[in-house]
């Protein structure tokens, strides 16, 4: 007897973990195409609704471009319509909740269950099936804290891997992607600070040099092409962008020196000056570390999100 409530307690304390918030979560986004198979509308919005609870219980919730998404689809394993007064209608879904991984172009996991429902439509017994989907089911949340633990793998084992196609795409100029494909390896993960992070910070340098060498060009091209108050004008836009952190500042400060001295008058590029060094002061105080990274995830948003997550549902 003692024996088998000890069973029965261990039980217990293994569902209620599962339904507690998972350390070291990482972030997976909830995406329910507009179109899914055996899904009416209605139905399809409440299973977003319900899969956006279980990431944001679980700590994995985020509205923010990720590589792996949480998402469903269901198929009919039996319907039946209860004939009477006003026909009954009973549908069996099975319904395959799963992490996709949308750069890999795979399904990483899947979990399915099996949902009933009864209404006097067919839409409503679909409603019905998908609102017994019980984000405290201990199948699901077991599926959830397990599949955390591979992503969290998969990103251990891949490190090298993403450095290397980072590093190579900052070769080709493209540093934006390059902060995007870092950006997207969680913070909770080892490789971050050991691997991700050194990286990132010194693509970011390179990155910081590479742009103010093209506004210091700009800004020399507008100087020249007037040598008055205008082309002062217009160049001190793009000086004005240059950081001091970048190796190019000085060469920046002669050439504002240049233009003041030439023009022989107080013009508006000292306030823009001013105030670009004093937000500049601010971001390497504040965001040093994550700049990069806001960098990347801007990149990652303007990549039409919905293409790049359908492209690898279908």
């Amino acid at each position: 007897m003692k024996k088998i409530l000890t069973i029965f307690a261990a039980a217990a304390i293994a569902t209620a973990a599962y339904a507690q918030k998972i350390e070291n979560s990482v972030p997976v986004a909830v995406f329910v195409p507009e179109s899914v198979d055996n899904v009416p509308e209605s139905s399809r919005i409440l299973l977003e609704t319900k899969l956006n609870a279980l990431t944001s219980k679980c700590g994995m919730g985020t509205a923010e471009l990720t590589q792996f998404y949480l998402t469903c689809y269901a198929n009919v394993i039996d319907k039946q319509v209860i004939p009477g007064a006003s026909n009954k209608f009973v549908n069996e879904v099975e319904l395959t909740v799963a992490v996709v991984d949308a750069l890999g172009k795979r399904t990483f996991d899947a979990c399915g269950l099996n949902l009933k429902g009864a209404g006097n439509s067919d839409q409503k017994a679909f409603n019905a099936a998908f609102r017994n989907l019980k984000i405290t089911d201990q199948k699901l949340t077991r599926f959830m804290a397990q599949t955390n633990d591979k992503i969290i793998s998969y990103y251990e084992s891949n490190a090298d891997r993403i450095v290397s196609e980072a590093q190579l795409l900052a070769k080709s100029r493209n540093y934006e992607e390059a902060f995007f494909r870092l950006s997207l390896v969680p913070d909770v993960c080892k490789c971050y600070t050991e691997k991700i992070l050194p990286v990132a910070l010194d693509l970011w340098q390179e990155y910081l040099d590479f742009t103010a060498h093209q506004n210091l060009m700009k800004a020399k091209a507008e100087w020249a092409s007037g040598l008055n108050r205008d082309a002062a004008f217009n160049a001190v836009e793009y000086l004005a962008e240059i950081p001091a952190d970048s190796k190019y500042y000085e060469e920046a400060l002669k050439l504002m020196e240049e233009i003041k001295t030439r023009v022989g008058e107080e013009i508006e590029y000292e306030r823009a000056i001013e105030a670009r060094d004093a937000d500049r002061a601010f971001e390497l105080d504040i965001t040093a570390v994550d700049a990069w990274c806001q960098v990347g995830k801007a990149f990652g948003e303007n990549q039409q999100p919905t293409t790049y997550r359908e492209a690898y549902l279908r």
